[in-house]
């Protein structure tokens, strides 16, 4: 008599696929898949062999650790965690390029059970160029993949637990002497160029610059009203409110600046492409090439949009005056009953 033939996988990946009801600790039941490349009868003792952990778990209070699950998949889960819980640039920009980019490419294929401190060691190390800053986003990151892991059975330990980010890179942040921003931002003034001489002299960021209106700007009390921010999104440019709360504030502005803006406002965004805003990448390159132009002219190095906030933050620390203790910012707090955020 002929031997039967083998059932043919009922997944596209070629596994086969079969589907328990389990009882969950808190009474409510789900169904449960167990895989195997090998046939299904395999994937049926998989199951089979589950039940019975899950029954010594009943009676030890021992909960049952899935040894088979991929570091990617619980990446999976705690990306979807995270999405509705965060802003959706902070998804994207924090955790899921960081995942998707870093990450999952390191990790992925490793069953998440069997991660050890070592290949946390190992992952750091092949990112050793990075910023601390970034170093620290991934620890964080990590971190909560492992935490949302244990509490969910997929894992014993944390590797991450006790990892300190060794602090050997360098640091890329530059900024502009006091000569130097003044060069750069005189030069903006009598150039005409309104966009690098609210970045340089206000410190907003470059989404808020994005997301600046003319009807955000008193040119008569001499201040900048920052109220959103456009940033990329997953697929699209989104204009949303600024990144935090502290983030909604009043700038004060000197006079040259209100005077460049005098000559130039017109009517709905400052930073305008076809009347709406213009998208964040759009902008970098626009930026990019004008700052290249002007800086070899000047003679002084090329600066990021955040490099030149960094600078304006820098200069008011070193000449001791922090916005949230101007006088001047006090009386403008006084007067419109807004909070002023450094």
């Amino acid at each position: 008599m002929p031997r039967p033939k083998k059932e043919v996988p009922n997944r596209s990946d070629g596994r086969y696929e079969v589907k328990i009801t389990i009882k969950l600790p808190d009474g409510t039941k789900m169904r449960k898949p167990f895989f195997s490349y090998t046939s299904k009868s395999d994937a049926k003792q998989k199951a089979e062999n589950y039940k019975i952990k899950l029954g010594i778990s009943e009676q030890s209070g021992i909960p049952v650790i899935e040894n088979n699950i991929y570091f990617s998949e619980v990446a999976k889960l705690y990306l979807e965690a995270k999405e509705p819980n965060v802003k959706r640039y902070t998804y994207i920009t924090t955790y899921k390029v960081k995942i998707d980019n870093y990450i999952t490419p390191f990790f992925g294929s490793l069953l998440n059970n069997f991660i050890r401190p070592l290949d946390i060691i190992a992952f750091f190390n092949k990112h050793a160029s990075l910023s601390v800053s970034m170093k620290k986003k991934f620890k964080l990151i990590l971190n909560g993949i492992f935490e949302l892991a244990i509490s969910n059975d997929m894992c014993y330990k944390n590797p991450v637990k006790g990892f300190k980010i060794p602090d050997n890179s360098v640091s890329t942040k530059q900024t502009y002497c006091k000569t130097d921003a003044d060069k750069l931002y005189n030069y903006c003034v009598e150039n005409n160029i309104v966009d690098i001489a609210i970045l340089i002299k206000s410190g907003i960021r470059r989404s808020e610059l994005l997301g600046l209106k003319w009807d955000d700007i008193n040119l008569v009390d001499k201040y900048i009203n920052i109220k959103r921010a456009v940033t990329p999104g997953d697929r699209q440019t989104v204009e949303d409110k600024p990144k935090s709360k502290t983030s909604m504030r009043t700038i004060s502005v000197d006079d040259r600046l209100i005077e460049l803006l005098k000559n130039n406002i017109s009517t709905g965004y400052v930073i305008k492409d076809r009347g709406t805003y213009q998208t964040p990448s759009k902008y970098a390159k626009i930026f990019q090439q004008r700052m290249t132009q002007i800086c070899k002219e000047l003679g002084i190095k090329v600066l990021t949009p955040h490099e030149l906030r960094h600078t304006h933050g820098t200069l008011l620390h070193e000449r001791g005056r922090h916005l949230c203790n101007s006088k001047s910012y006090e009386a403008l707090n006084s007067r419109h009953n807004r909070k002023n955020i450094c």
